[in-house]
């Protein structure tokens, strides 16, 4: 089943997502952390929602850029109904994740060695 979720707002609450896999991921962001959604085939920003001025965690992303004005379209036509909300890692993201993972490689001496390879 492909992920999705009900335009009921102009945020997302975690509790309208229909995939427990991807309302992990959402829910293990950090407060005004960013995350990368397709919807709709749209590809754009999200934020987790800051923390209330009570200490408690909104459980909820809200679009950022240009993705605001896609999310704000879905909502005046599409209000009620459901879309698809899919989790993307961009290439950007897969290297810099990747890059972390083996930075023994991008020591000084192994580009000395084997900047030629």
């Amino acid at each position: 089943m492909t992920p999705n979720t009900e335009i009921t707002d102009f945020v997302v609450w975690f509790k309208h997502i229909e995939s427990n896999d991807l309302r992990g991921i959402l829910a293990a962001l950090a407060p005004e952390e960013f995350v990368t959604l397709s919807t709709n085939n749209i590809v754009g920003q999200w934020q987790r929602m800051q923390t209330g001025k009570d200490g408690r965690e909104t459980p909820a992303i809200r679009p950022v850029g240009p993705m605001k004005d896609v999310w704000k379209t879905l909502y005046a036509t599409r209000k009620g109904k459901r879309v698809e909300l899919r989790h993307v890692r961009l290439a950007d993201e897969y290297l810099d994740a990747s890059t972390r993972l083996f930075s023994e490689w991008s020591e000084d001496e192994d580009e000395q060695a084997f900047h030629d390879l």
